[in-house]
C-alpha cells in the first residue's frame, strides 16, 4: 500500500528536518506514515492556528444541516441585529455568511488589523465596523476576524457556545475528545484558538475527504446554499475556509495543516 523504500526515503527525509515536528500520513484509512521527532508526536496536542478555520466552517454546514441556519446565503444581520447602528449599515446589510466564509466581505482588512485584533473586547465592533473598500463578493482578502463573526453568529443561531455545539455535533461524533479551544473575551475564537493531536485532526479530513460523511451517517451538509462557490468541497482560495492549493509551492503558517488527495 506505501512502498517501503519510499517510507524509508521519506523517513530519511524527515530526520534532516527537525523543523517539522510530527507526519502522519493516512491512506485508504490506515496510517502508512506515524513520524514524531524527539518527544514530539501524534498525539501530542498542538495549536493549528488557521485550520481552526477549516473547523469553524464545518459547523456552519452542520448548522444548516441541522436547521439552525436557513443557508450560507442568509445575511448576517439575522444573527448581528447591531450593525443597523453602524455607519456603513446600508452594505452591511447586504452581507451574508457567504461572504465572510469565503473572505469576500469587501471590509478594509490587512496586516495590523490581524494582529491588532487579539487585544480588542468588541470583535462585532472592531470588524464589522471597518469601510468597504470594494463590494461583497467581489474581492478576497485574507481576514480572520470574519472568522470571529462566523464563531459568534454560530452562537447565536445554536444557542450553544462554539465550543458545547462542535463538541455536541462533531467532536463525539468522530469520537474526538483530547482537545482545547482558546476563548477571546465570552466568545470562543473563530480565526485560530483550536489544540488538537494530529491523530484527531486526522479524524476531521476524513469526515472533509468524505464528503461530511462519517461511518456511513451524513454529519453536515454537502451543499452551503445554491448558485457559485457553494459546494464545501470544491475548494479554491478559501472556499468555506478551505484552500486548494500546489502543496509543493505553498508555505503553511508555522507548519500546521491537513492535506487531503482525492482520486476523481
Amino acid at each position: 500500500m506505501f512502498p517501503a523504500e519510499r517510507e524509508n526515503g521519506l523517513y530519511h527525509a524527515l530526520e534532516k528536518r527537525p523543523e517539522i515536528h510530527t507526519m502522519l500520513v493516512i491512506k485508504e484509512g490506515k496510517i502508512v506514515v506515524d513520524y514524531g521527532h524527539g518527544l514530539n508526536s501524534n498525539d501530542t496536542i498542538y495549536s493549528v492556528n488557521s485550520v481552526t478555520k477549516s473547523v469553524v466552517s464545518i459547523l456552519i454546514g452542520i448548522a444548516i444541516h441541522n436547521g439552525h441556519i436557513e443557508s450560507a446565503d442568509q445575511p448576517i444581520e439575522d444573527f448581528i441585529p447591531e450593525i443597523k447602528e453602524m455607519e456603513n449599515y446600508e452594505t452591511l446589510k447586504v452581507l451574508t455568511i457567504k461572504d465572510l466564509l469565503t473572505m469576500r466581505s469587501g471590509l478594509r482588512w490587512n496586516k495590523d488589523f490581524e494582529i491588532a485584533r487579539f487585544g480588542q473586547r468588541d470583535m462585532i465592533e472592531y470588524v464589522l465596523n471597518k469601510p468597504f473598500v470594494q463590494e461583497p463578493d467581489t474581492l478576497f482578502t485574507y481576514n480572520s476576524g470574519t472568522t470571529d463573526i462566523i464563531a459568534i453568529i454560530l452562537e447565536r443561531a445554536t444557542g450553544q457556545t462554539l465550543l458545547d455545539f462542535a463538541e455536541e455535533n462533531l467532536f463525539s461524533r468522530l469520537k474526538i475528545s483530547n482537545y482545547q479551544w482558546e476563548k477571546h473575551g465570552e466568545h470562543y475564537e473563530g480565526g485560530r484558538g483550536l489544540h488538537i493531536p494530529p491523530y484527531e485532526l486526522a479524524k476531521i479530513g476524513y469526515l472533509m475527504l468524505h464528503n461530511g460523511v462519517w461511518k456511513e451517517e451524513r454529519v453536515f451538509a454537502r451543499r452551503l446554499g445554491g448558485g457559485k462557490h457553494r459546494n464545501l468541497f470544491r475548494w479554491q482560495v478559501f472556499i468555506h475556509r478551505w484552500l486548494r492549493i500546489p502543496v509543493v509551492d505553498r508555505e503553511i503558517w508555522r507548519g500546521k495543516g491537513i492535506f487531503l488527495w482525492s482520486r476523481r
